[in-house]
């Protein structure tokens, strides 16, 4: 049975969202008439309040949007944002065929490089001579307009290789961003947590990261090629668990992942799932995030948390009930909403994101409480860790 239908419903916005209609106009019919009223001052000055209050989050969801539109370099294109989705495509799946070419790669020092004080930071991460030469690039995955992704073997294992754009090595906007990438992930140590062998620089000259491969592509691709009478929950529960494992290991170090979406998990035939794509909870990262994703306190300025991790899961729930990206059906005159007009839906309240017919109860209970737009009132990575544990048997008999 294919799940039941549901549109998302846009409701217009009105100032008196803020006052209660009903109540206010009786209590200035019952003002006397010779002249204003307690009340209709109270009335006055709730309706001002609410009108700041609205300036306040149209002004945070329209700067969000800005910040991410606007970081682009002079010939136009996107900075940060542009490789929202190259770590799931690292991950493509690769063909078992071996290119006929490899690439020769040439170590260089850091005294070869103008940012060399960007570059130090990743010195004790770095593969040596020896490394470089069990390190083979095999063929190009993927190019986007900042990185490219190349299949390579190191050591007689397959991994992927990310790397900047060998033009853009260059320029400091492009080459920090990937360096706190690299930074983030080459620290943490989880079965859970996308492996991060080291990192070099060649000539001509760019920065390689060389990570562990995850040949089952990402979880986006795989819920868009299937559908839920195909992918039982049975079948989903090992990612489910997963996710939540690899958030309670960030939980526990201390690091949040600022930009959990489902191209951000990637599969493995052999492998658990694990996530990848951490931007941290810095402000400077904000461009990075994935608006459909992101917990409202976020897009309305508050610095991401644990607790927006949490939000970010519960939408993931909700990926893997419909198999569609959420937010699929706002749309406003036959047009998809951009992220200014998404960021102010969300943060207002105004959109939510529906789950099937056929979602078992413990799923929609545990994504209803991870939406929740009381911060404090979210649960914790622990307490989904005890939710999933909880309900393992409920899982095996559906």
């Amino acid at each position: 049975m294919e799940p039941a239908s549901h549109t998302t419903t846009l409701h217009s916005m009105r100032l008196t969202t803020f006052v209660d209609d009903d109540s206010e106009a009786r209590r200035l019919s019952s003002s006397s008439s010779s002249g204003p009223s307690s009340s209709y001052y109270g009335m006055t000055l709730w309706v001002f309040v609410g009108l700041g209050g609205l300036i306040l989050v149209v002004g945070a969801a329209i700067g969000y949007y800005r910040y991410r539109s606007g970081h682009r370099d002079a010939s136009g294109g996107a900075t940060n944002d542009d490789d929202d989705d190259d770590d799931d495509a690292s991950s493509s799946k690769v063909a078992p065929h071996r290119a006929s070419g490899e690439v020769a790669l040439n170590p260089v020092s850091l005294d070869d490089i103008d940012l060399t004080a960007s570059l130090e930071s990743l010195e004790p991460h770095r593969f040596d001579a020896r490394d470089m030469r069990d390190l083979s690039l095999l063929r190009k995955l993927v190019l986007s307009r900042v990185t490219e992704i190349w299949l390579a073997t190191y050591r007689n294992e397959r991994v992927a290789v990310k790397m900047l754009q060998k033009n853009l090595f260059s320029r400091e906007m492009h080459l920090v961003p990937f360096v706190d990438a690299i930074e983030r992930l080459v620290v943490l140590n989880s079965p859970h947590i996308v492996t991060v062998l080291g990192c070099a620089w060649t000539r001509p000259p760019t920065l390689m990261c060389v990570m562990e491969l995850m040949d089952g592509g990402a979880l986006a691709g795989v819920l868009a090629h299937s559908s839920p009478t195909k992918l039982a929950w049975s079948d989903k529960y090992a990612h489910v668990r997963s996710i939540v494992e690899g958030l309670f290991y960030l939980d526990s170090v201390g690091v949040v992942h600022g930009n959990l979406t489902s191209h951000h998990v990637l599969l493995d035939e052999t492998k658990h799932a694990k996530l990848i794509g951490i931007v941290g909870g810095d402000s400077a990262s904000m461009a990075r995030r994935s608006v459909a994703w992101t917990a409202p306190e976020v897009l309305a300025g508050q610095s991401p948390t644990s607790a927006a991790d949490i939000y970010s899961f519960g939408v993931l729930l909700t990926e893997l009930d419909t198999h569609r990206l959420p937010y699929a059906d706002a749309i406003v005159d036959g047009h998809a909403l951009d992220d200014a007009n998404l960021s102010l839906q969300i943060v207002t309240g105004m959109l939510s994101l529906p789950l099937t017919d056929t979602c078992p109860a413990w799923v929609a209970d545990v994504a209803t409480k991870c939406l929740n737009h009381v911060v404090h009132e979210r649960p914790s990575a622990k307490d989904l860790r005890d939710a999933i544990v909880a309900n393992l048997v409920n899982v095996t008999e559906e």
